[in-house]
């Protein structure tokens, strides 16, 4: 019912990682003086990010269920 704006938010959201995600490894880079840290980071928001897909994923079967019955 909703997907329009779900969309927009995810979309906008991936946008906002795309333009700041490299500055910040840059920045992290730039002040540890490798890249270990970064990478850390990356790895943890990673598997942030898989469990929250898969929450929405088992979220969202609830109405894929009750539309075709």
């Amino acid at each position: 019912k909703q997907y329009g704006e779900a969309f927009g938010y995810i979309n906008s959201a991936t946008q906002l990682g795309l333009a700041f995600g490299g500055l910040m490894v840059a920045a992290i880079a730039d002040s540890q003086g490798n890249y270990k840290l970064a990478w850390i980071i990356m790895l943890v928001l990673t598997v942030l990010t898989l469990f929250g897909w898969i929450a929405g994923f088992k979220g969202s079967r609830k109405f894929c269920d009750s539309a075709s019955s």
